[in-house]
């Protein structure tokens, strides 16, 4: 069964993810032939919240959590104590398609009704 695998450099941000498999993690990331054995980090393929097993290129690994951390959306959003960006307000509740401004700093609908290539 295949299993994945982050590469992380020596800030903790990843990389790369690989998709291995036992035999292929023994020749390769053990053994030393993809650089040092320590900054590879067996990840999960699908996020599972408060897990934080998934990784993806510019996310951050947290040695003491053993999780990685996502790749902080805005400059204002803060990491709550799940570990998941939160902007500094809360989105209206019933407003499912939204963009966050940072500029305005708030929340703004998006036309749901619109193409990707309309919007």
């Amino acid at each position: 069964m295949p299993r994945y695998y982050a590469q992380i450099d020596d800030n903790n941000k990843v990389i790369q993810v690989i998709v291995a498999g036992e035999n292929t993690k023994a020749e390769l990331i053990d053994s030393g032939k993809l650089g040092d054995a320590s900054k590879w980090i067996e990840c999960e393929k699908k996020y599972t919240k408060g897990l934080g097993k998934q990784a993806g290129k510019g996310s951050t690994y947290d040695h003491q959590k053993a999780k990685f951390i996502g790749i902080k959306p805005h400059d204002s959003w803060v990491l709550n104590a799940d570990d998941e960006w939160e902007a500094p307000i809360s989105k209206r509740a019933g407003q499912e398609f939204y963009d966050w401004n940072e500029t305005l700093q708030k929340f703004e609908p998006v036309d749901k009704t619109k193409t990707v290539k309309e919007a």
